[in-house]
């Protein structure tokens, strides 16, 4: 069994990810506890189990103090997002950290049975980010791990 994230040396959790079906819809109904949301659309080229790819997000950021509600919705391409969703329907998906090194982070969390499904960038900034999976035998879990923020 992998370590717990705190026993990993990680930071603390800023975010919690959740694969949503309507992103709109969503950010609607949670609007009177986490909102106001701020929704937006991203097509962007990532690594997806070391395949360049294209996915296209529709994403509504929310709030409950200083911890980030995100729902993820799949428009189009392929990710760990639309895989996630396919396996255990709208739920919590990740939790997210913010880390100096991602690639240094990734290849740390690889040595405690994490393995890196998602990597990208925001072209024009120093944002890296990397979604790392547990082993299915813990759970399958993802951790996010964002740099530059």
């Amino acid at each position: 069994m992998t370590d717990t994230p705190a026993g990993l040396g990680l930071p603390p959790i800023y975010q919690v990810g959740y694969v949503v079906n309507d992103a709109d819809a969503t950010a609607a109904a949670l609007d009177p506890i986490f909102g106001p949301f701020h929704v937006f659309e991203s097509d962007m080229e990532v690594v997806y189990d070391g395949t360049p790819t294209r996915a296209h997000l529709k994403i509504a950021m929310g709030h409950s103090g200083d911890l980030e509600m995100e729902y993820i919705e799949v428009v189009a391409g392929d990710s760990p997002h639309k895989e996630w969703l396919d396996q255990h329907g709208e739920c919590v998906m990740h939790v997210a950290m913010k880390v100096d090194d991602v690639d240094g982070t990734c290849d740390r969390l690889a040595d405690h049975g994490y393995r890196l499904r998602w990597r990208g960038d925001i072209p024009g900034t120093d944002i890296v980010y990397a979604y790392v999976q547990a082993a299915d035998d813990d759970g399958g879990h993802y951790l996010e791990l964002t740099q530059g923020f």
